[in-house]
């Protein structure tokens, strides 16, 4: 959008004293969808108002077509609402495509060891780092669980640590909201 100045008012058409600009007007600009917005001092000239939509912009588009796919109102479902784009990572969520039953028996694994207090959770060793990749991100962002892998090829293996006597909710295991299956089912993601 290209726009003289900030119509409809006029810009103040005296030379200005060194050191000015034309006019000392703010300029509110903004992104395509609004969700960028910025102010600027008026230059007097036509200029462009239109920002580039940035990353926030992508999440928030993400979270209307969720809240869609989900039969909610996207204009109340925000990122604190049950439908959020930081739910789950698009790198577990495309790890989860690429494998979804193996990757089911993952989540199953570990939420037996939420739902039974488990501080220790062995898996065995596996060949594709793809796979431990999934496992580390889904006992992360799903139940907040630490994990490490341990050996060396082709005995490399995962292990998932949950940290029970905390106080700090940082550390503190969590159920996540939505299974990472039903996540991926119920958004009708492919």
């Amino acid at each position: 959008m290209m726009t003289k100045c900030h119509f409809p008012k006029n810009c103040d058409d005296t030379a200005p004293k060194p050191g000015e600009s034309f006019c000392s007007e703010r300029v509110r600009m903004q992104c395509k969808c609004g969700n960028v917005t910025k102010t600027k001092q008026c230059t007097g000239r036509p200029t462009s108002l239109l920002l580039e939509c940035n990353d926030s912009c992508v999440v928030l588009e993400r979270n209307r077509q969720l809240a869609a796919a989900f039969g909610m109102d996207p204009a109340t479902t925000g990122t604190a609402g049950p439908v959020t784009s930081d739910m789950y990572s698009d790198n577990i969520i495309d790890l989860y495509l690429s494998n979804p039953a193996w990757c089911r028996s993952i989540e199953r694994a570990l939420q037996e060891m939420y739902t039974n207090k488990l501080r220790v959770k062995r898996f065995p060793p596996m060949r594709s780092s793809y796979e431990r990749m999934f496992v580390h991100l889904l006992a992360q962002e799903g139940f907040n669980f630490k994990s490490e892998s341990q050996d060396v090829d082709p005995h490399r293996s995962v292990v998932v640590y949950a940290d029970w006597d905390s106080m700090n909710d940082e550390v503190y295991p969590r159920k996540p909201v939505m299974t990472l299956s039903d996540f991926v089912s119920r958004a009708n993601i492919s």
